[in-house]
């Protein structure tokens, strides 16, 4: 796995001297360039994390059981690494606002991917108090 990983960093460091060479005199081809690798590289991560997550996910249902609650941890990392590569990409354009957008979307969507595993928390709560 290591070796994926090497490999990742290297064309996300070969991508940002490019992408520092052609900012000053082709904006327009770096930003797709900068785009470019982004998507690159996350495609990379994902395959190559993929598995090792889906066997632990696999390993984590068949010793505690069918629980919910693990695939909505894994939701809300997933969201919120996504609005994060979303927002980084708008910030490094000066898109300040629009990357605030995209870090708020991804925070409204875990709340609202929380909302049920809130909420049987609460009603145990209130179970256990009325003992």
């Amino acid at each position: 796995m290591s070796n994926e990983v090497f490999k990742i960093l290297a064309i996300i460091l070969i991508g940002a001297i490019l992408i520092i060479i052609l900012k000053t005199n082709r904006p327009d081809i770096s930003f797709v360039l900068s785009l470019s690798v982004s998507v690159v590289a996350l495609f990379l991560i994902i395959k190559t994390f993929y598995s090792p997550a889906k066997s632990l996910v696999s390993i984590y249902k068949s010793s505690i059981g069918n629980n919910s609650t693990i695939g909505v941890v894994i939701k809300a990392i997933a969201i919120s690494y996504m609005a994060e590569f979303c927002g980084d990409t708008c910030r490094d354009y000066g898109l300040t606002a629009l990357a605030q957008k995209a870090e708020l979307a991804g925070k409204c969507a875990i709340l609202v991917l929380s909302i049920p595993l809130v909420s049987s928390i609460l009603k145990s709560a209130l179970e256990l108090s009325k003992l």
